[in-house]
């Protein structure tokens, strides 16, 4: 009799637990708030209703793209990406490959700091390193 008088009290708060949780979350504004704040976020958008203007484009510009290894999907989605926009702002990009060695990397990095780009962009390998060279090429404003 006092197992089931227990089992019916824990049944008995368990449901009235629920049925308070569930109302007390229908009437809490703060929640109505974030249901609306997240069907705005998702909901579709027809119209672009970020910044229309930005900075000039530089004209002539050089980059190269040092790869970690040009046999991984991931850098060449960046490098297509990177050539893409680059082809777009008339600007020239070379592609240098890592070769997935760090010896290979830093001979990469090594050589692109001796053509003396406007920009130098690491993909898909650890600058830690290269911060000898790296401070190198920061002191030629090339990163």
């Amino acid at each position: 009799m006092k197992h089931f008088f227990r089992q019916t009290l824990t049944t008995v708060a368990t449901l009235a637990a629920i049925s308070f949780t569930n109302n007390t979350l229908a009437n809490n504004s703060f929640v109505e708030d974030a249901k609306k704040q997240v069907a705005a976020a998702t909901a579709k958008q027809e119209k672009w209703d970020g910044p229309t203007t930005g900075p000039q484009l530089q004209q002539g510009k050089s980059i190269i793209f040092i790869a970690s290894d040009m046999k991984n999907g991931g850098v060449l989605g960046v490098i297509d990406g990177m050539k893409e926009a680059s082809n777009v702002a008339g600007w020239k990009f070379d592609v240098l490959d890592g070769a997935g060695t760090v010896n290979n990397q830093l001979a990469a990095l090594n050589q692109a700091i001796a053509k003396k780009p406007d920009a130098i962009v690491i993909g898909g390998w650890n600058p830690n390193v290269a911060k000898i060279p790296l401070q190198k090429a920061s002191k030629t404003a090339l990163l």
